[in-house]
């Protein structure tokens, strides 16, 4: 392992986010439970190839996710449903502070590389 360990985290929390409509009982809302399963498959993909292939890139890819699924409430028109929203919302704010620790850790190893 190759000191990643926001990507292994950002993978759980995504999985996490895929299966939340089913555990959380909101499965039958299908913007909520599409909403969650897609930002959950793509986020997954993403950490997945962080832990594969750790570039910058893909942890800005993560963060807009966890951006978009923080907004997602609001921007899909389920604010309104308490349980769904909370999820989204610490779930994407969790993932946005994954993605800026690893791209803090990033850009200091190249600036300490340099130096």
């Amino acid at each position: 392992m190759n000191n990643d360990w926001e990507d292994l985290l950002e993978l759980i929390v995504a999985i996490w986010v895929f299966v939340s409509p089913v555990v959380l009982g909101y499965f039958d809302v299908p913007v909520v439970a599409g909403t969650a399963m897609l930002l959950g498959a793509l986020l997954s993909f993403s950490s997945q190839l962080g832990l594969a292939v750790p570039r910058p890139w893909e942890e800005w890819t993560s963060f807009g996710i966890g951006a978009a699924l923080a907004a997602s409430p609001w921007i899909m028109g389920y604010a309104d449903l308490a349980v769904p929203r909370w999820n989204a919302v610490v779930a994407g704010v969790v993932i946005i502070v994954l993605a800026s620790i690893a791209l803090e850790r990033d850009y200091d190893t190249a600036y300490h590389a340099r130096a």
